[in-house]
């Protein structure tokens, strides 16, 4: 069984994840992604306020009365770190967790084919991470981390790790999961270009504009 793990990582960005972009809160487009992913067998939903929580519900039972997808679900406590959040996975003993996919609903623009590229990676590695190249006109964003110094890449969500794997083990939260998973040498899927982080506003119009380009057929935004 492989399980996507969804949250904030920033938390304290200048938008929040429930504000709209293009009519939908920022956290439903990964939501939506990893729903429909047919590698994806089970959700935890991390950080989520009480309004957040009954609108992530309306979009799931929507999703389950129009396409006929009924995939668990699991929104998390508040309070719930992810070492708890893991924990309560290993505990089930009615399915085997093959693998984690950890990712930050701050990039919305999460498609089928980087869940897919990770998934194997670390099928094969023990751990996947995907990463962008730097370009010059870009800073680092709290939702990132830099790879090296000459050729850099970032270092982005989706990532994956194998259930066993010993990282695991040594979170105690969110904002360290990019960092660990670097001290590991993962395996990098370079994911091109398109892979936005919206972390405040300029990032949000970003993200708008990169969507009336899509819808326009300019620019191919896939799920």
């Amino acid at each position: 069984m492989n399980v996507a793990v969804l949250f904030d990582a920033a938390e304290d960005g200048g938008v929040e994840t429930d504000t709209l972009l293009a009519g939908k809160e920022l956290y439903s487009y990964a939501l939506e992604t990893f729903y429909f992913h047919p590698c994806i067998d089970c959700i935890a939903v991390m950080r989520c306020g009480s309004e957040n929580v009954i609108n992530a519900r309306v979009y799931i039972e929507s999703w389950k009365t129009e396409y006929g997808v009924d995939k668990p679900v699991w929104i998390c406590q508040r309070n719930q770190n992810l070492q708890q959040v893991l924990g309560e996975f290993e505990k089930e003993e009615r399915q085997h967790v093959e693998l984690y996919v950890l990712h930050d609903v701050r990039y919305p623009f999460v498609n089928a084919d980087m869940i897919y590229r990770v998934i194997e990676k670390a099928a094969l590695h023990g751990v996947a991470v995907t990463v962008g190249e730097v370009r010059d006109d870009l800073v680092v964003c709290p939702g990132e981390e830099i790879l090296g110094v000459e050729d850099a890449q970032y270092a982005k969500y989706p990532m994956a790790v194998g259930a066993g794997h010993g990282m695991l083990d040594e979170l105690s939260g969110i904002a360290e999961v990019l960092g660990a998973c670097l001290k590991c040498k993962p395996h990098l899927c370079n994911c091109g270009k398109g892979n936005l982080f919206v972390g405040d506003w300029e990032g949000l119009e970003i993200a708008e504009a990169v969507l009336r380009m899509d819808r326009m057929g300019d620019l191919t935004v896939g799920k």
